[in-house]
């Protein structure tokens, strides 16, 4: 059985770890922000804006899954905005 949950952080320009690595993660879904900021995101901490998988207003969801994408889905995810924003994502996991 899985089950989801949403869950916001802030980002501002400096990198920023907001999803702790977890085994049983089946999918991530990377929300767009609302506004004006980009924010980039990536399994290891992003050194500039663009630094790995961008998401910006009107872009649409990125989604990630095990099946698909293999182990990237369970790893430590950072974060890093153009400006203060908050990073929304619905992460899935399994459960027993």
């Amino acid at each position: 059985m899985r089950t989801s949950i949403l869950q916001v952080a802030a980002t501002s320009t400096t990198p920023t770890l907001v999803v702790s690595p977890s085994p049983t993660r089946a999918a991530l879904l990377f929300l767009a922000p609302g506004g004006a900021p980009t924010i980039t995101v990536n399994v290891r901490s992003p050194t500039a804006d663009g630094d790995g998988i961008v998401l910006q207003a009107g872009s649409g969801a990125v989604q990630l899954t095990r099946e698909t994408h293999g182990d990237i889905v369970g790893q430590a995810w950072f974060a890093r905005a153009s400006a203060n924003a908050l990073f929304t994502w619905v992460e899935t996991g399994e459960v027993p």
